[in-house]
């Protein structure tokens, strides 16, 4: 991905020897010249920082067509570094370098179609972008391109698709595509379910630090699913997943020492660890997170973390259920169903519940529930 490093080595050789006289150099070596001295002041490498002489030096590489210095350049005209924010400058520059197969700025570029930065939102481009830069074995393209045919992002969505880019970006070991893959084998998405497959992938990515990975073998180790039972290890996977401020680490921390599961039954523990999840959730839930407002009106109905408060998490649901989370979706129909922190209202919780299945939830679970709302 960071091409312009092996560019860097062979310009400060040439630095060097010619003592910065540019007399001798060819054109090429003089683009990659400015391009070096370019990264040097955008990056504070071995000079003072400055965007401005950075854009200058940047400038003449990227004139030349050296795609590592258009597309440096390209990012500083999208961020305001040392010019003008200018995105359809940006996007000009990102798409010449990512015409030369630059696979960085082909990433850059899927992303900006993703999300409408600099051109109008296009997510079939984006996986455009994607698959050119996957093709070249980019494993984070590779990992994208796996989301993309798991969540029908810019294509349909196909389980098989998606197994199969995430085992390539799992080729390098990269503990999030190895995770992603672990959990197509343990729910069986896009290959044949196998539990203690999923569990050898999960565990490379957990002993990389990952900590949904740490959560997930966490709960394999609790319940002996592709591994043996193990209480014990249950709690230690969990704990370095709640060290790394994940929330649903933090409450099942709590929940562990509530009831006493693999350590020692210890209310005022579990209070603290649920404690945590509320705050970092109450961050979270702040800032937009639709996870982390389901979660906090989780919280907020049992009274985990907080004093219980049904009106309050029928508020959260709501804010969360309003992004179409699933989860919310659903307990709001049930809040709804059973008059839990609002009146009885059998119109709203058909649908909230029907809003809920649309999107995958417990079919079975949910069409019990809206025979309920009917009656």
């Amino acid at each position: 991905m960071n091409r312009w490093f092996p560019m860097l080595a062979v310009a400060l050789a040439l630095v060097i020897v010619s003592g910065g006289c540019n007399s001798k150099r060819g054109p090429e070596e003089e683009a990659r010249f400015q391009f070096v001295q370019g990264m040097n002041y955008l990056n504070g490498t071995w000079s003072e920082s400055d965007p401005v002489k950075a854009v200058e030096y940047l400038s003449k590489a990227a004139d030349y067509g050296l795609p590592g210095a258009q597309y440096s350049l390209g990012h500083c005209y999208m961020n305001g570094i040392g010019v003008e924010k200018d995105a359809a400058k940006a996007i000009e520059l990102y798409r010449k370098a990512a015409d030369q197969e630059y696979d960085v700025a082909q990433i850059t570029l899927g992303e900006c179609y993703l999300n409408g930065n600099g051109v109008e939102k296009d997510p079939v481009k984006a996986v455009e972008w994607y698959r050119k830069a996957a093709e070249q074995g980019n494993a984070l393209a590779q990992l994208y391109m796996g989301v993309c045919y798991a969540t029908a992002i810019g294509v349909e969505k196909d389980p098989v698709k998606a197994a199969e880019w995430y085992a390539k970006a799992a080729e390098i070991g990269w503990s999030v595509a190895e995770y992603n893959l672990g959990r197509c084998y343990f729910y069986g998405e896009g290959v044949e379910k196998d539990p203690v497959k999923a569990v050898d992938l999960i565990t490379n990515a957990a002993d990389q630090g990952h900590h949904e990975a740490q959560l997930a073998l966490s709960k394999c180790y609790q319940h002996g699913i592709g591994a043996e039972k193990d209480l014990v290890k249950a709690v230690d996977w969990c704990r370095k997943a709640a060290e790394g401020e994940n929330g649903l680490a933090l409450c099942q921390m709590g929940f562990f020492y509530q009831f006493g599961i693999g350590v020692e039954k210890d209310s005022v523990q579990a209070g603290e660890w649920y404690q945590k999840a509320v705050e970092i959730w109450q961050k979270e839930a702040e800032e937009g997170s639709a996870n982390a407002q389901a979660n906090l009106g989780n919280c907020y109905f049992h009274g985990l973390g907080v004093e219980k408060d049904l009106a309050k998490a029928v508020e959260w649901y709501t804010k969360a259920a309003e992004q179409k989370s699933d989860f919310a979706l659903r307990n709001l129909g049930w809040c709804y169903l059973y008059g839990f922190g609002v009146e009885k209202d059998a119109a709203k919780a058909e649908e909230w519940l029907q809003k809920a299945a649309e999107q995958g939830m417990n079919e079975a679970k949910i069409l019990e529930e809206l025979q309920k709302a009917a009656e």
